[in-house]
């Protein structure tokens, strides 16, 4: 009998450490998405950084980094999303180089006539652009930022952001 009394409480404890570990992962995140540009256009390599309003439940930043088509997806907390709640947004120029397609490239003279292997070596998975012309704005100056104050949703959604050209913030030197 005493072995099956320690066999069962040693199920029991088990049980109990594998129910502590499935604890909950963190608050509860929605799905934000939504594109940067500016005058209209793309805006690629640019760091989106949500600082959560101290009246937010949870005070869970977030941060993407947009690709060439101007696109992002929030990530906090390493998942997916964002709490719902209000936000400042700072946007500005992401550290480092920008990883290969993630902007603009000219074509490699090599692919000249072949307009499939320029489209992958100009990395926008599309027609390469045409020589000297980007395809899209960039942020000039790591010093420059654009800042907004938002809200994601309870149900979170897309939300995009149109930089003003006179509109950055300078940092003071």
């Amino acid at each position: 009998m005493p072995r099956r009394r320690s066999l069962s409480l040693a199920a029991a404890l088990v049980t109990a450490a594998v129910m502590v570990g499935c604890g909950d992962s963190g608050p509860d995140l929605v799905t934000v998405t939504g594109a940067v540009t500016q005058e209209g256009r793309p805006v690629g390599h640019a760091a989106v950084l949500f600082s959560p309003d101290p009246s937010n439940v949870a005070l869970v930043p977030g941060e993407a980094v947009t690709d060439a088509e101007g696109r992002y997806r929030l990530v906090s907390d390493q998942r997916n999303g964002a709490v719902p709640g209000k936000y400042h947004v700072v946007i500005k120029r992401a550290a480092g180089s920008p990883p290969a397609g993630a902007l603009p490239a000219d074509a490699s003279a090599a692919f000249k006539d072949d307009p499939f292997m320029a489209s992958l070596s100009a990395g926008a998975g599309g027609p390469a652009p045409k020589k000297g012309k980007p395809k899209g704005p960039v942020i000039p100056s790591a010093d420059d930022e654009f800042t907004f104050d938002i809200e994601v949703a309870a149900k979170g959604g897309a939300i995009d952001f149109d930089l003003k050209p006179a509109a950055p913030r300078t940092a003071a030197k």
